[in-house]
């Protein structure tokens, strides 16, 4: 089941790029307008924005990747818990912005980058381990 969530999450993360999101008129302007303010001299890359910049750039390459590293998510736990991680800060931070900013702030594009973090995470969990710790894992849960 995990694997289909993760295609699920990618079909939604192409998605975003095509329908309004936040306060651009399509998704993509996202790339655009970090490349400006990495690319801009005159703007220092302060915590919030550096950071935010980062951890959407990892979830993107994560949601992309996920589909097609099954086996290496089947096997690594750090790559495992790596695409959860930052699934799961996309996924509470678009919950809590839209908590703060209302259902407004999102729009179509938002909503499917929401889902698209929400797939991802839950399609990690639910691949099922078959790494070299299963036994151990298997025995610390009692089974």
């Amino acid at each position: 089941m995990g694997p289909v969530f993760l295609g699920v999450a990618l079909a939604l993360f192409i998605a975003f790029h095509f329908y309004p999101a936040f306060g651009w008129k399509h998704g993509w302007r996202l790339w655009a307008d970090a490349l400006d303010t990495l690319v801009n001299q005159r703007t220092l890359l302060k915590g919030p924005m550096a950071a935010t910049i980062a951890i959407v750039a990892t979830f993107s390459a994560g949601v992309v990747f996920s589909p097609f590293a099954i086996p290496l998510i089947r096997k690594s736990l750090v790559t495992r818990w790596f695409i959860a991680f930052f699934s799961a800060l996309i996924w509470l931070g678009l919950f809590f912005g839209q908590l703060v900013g209302g259902p407004s702030m999102l729009r179509a594009g938002g909503i499917c980058l929401f889902f698209s973090a929400g797939c991802n995470f839950v399609g990690i969990l639910l691949s099922r381990y078959d790494g070299r710790h299963q036994e151990a894992l298997r025995k610390l849960s009692g089974n």
